[in-house]
């Protein structure tokens, strides 16, 4: 009985050991930045990091030692790569993929009555009818 324990035990100890490799993986998308700060709470080196180009907020950082990341810079991208950071996600770069922009939302579209106000603008010639789209989106979603 004891070994059988013993068995479902190591079983389960590499299951989580190889889910936890396996959470370490990720994907991301943002524009490509370098940091202007000197200081950072991660208090590990990195080299750029990742922008919401709808938001500007910090996505997540990077750094790589197969890819050259400036090649990169200002370009909406998806990467893969491990996160290596102990504080912070930091992403060490193994993929890098330039994509189209996405469609940012305009603020304040979580209700109908935004949508309806967006679609009455775009037919006054005050919105276009791609902010009525991104409207909608947000509202959908």
């Amino acid at each position: 009985m004891k070994v059988k324990h013993l068995i479902i035990c190591t079983i389960l100890l590499k299951i989580i050991d190889f889910t936890s490799i396996q959470a370490s993986a990720t994907s991301t998308y943002g524009i490509v930045r370098t940091p202007t700060w000197n200081f950072d709470i991660c208090m590990q080196p990195y080299s750029h990091y990742l922008q919401d180009p709808c938001d500007d907020s910090l996505v997540v950082r990077l750094l790589s030692d197969t890819i050259y990341l400036n090649e990169y810079l200002n370009q909406y991208v998806g990467v893969d790569g491990a996160n290596v950071g102990v504080e912070c996600w930091i992403i060490n770069v193994q993929n890098i993929d330039i994509l189209p922009a996405p469609l940012c939302p305009p603020p304040g579209c979580s209700i109908w009555t935004n949508v309806i106000d967006k679609y009455n603008a775009y037919v006054s010639g005050s919105a276009s009818w791609d902010d009525v789209i991104a409207c909608y989106t947000q509202y959908a979603l």
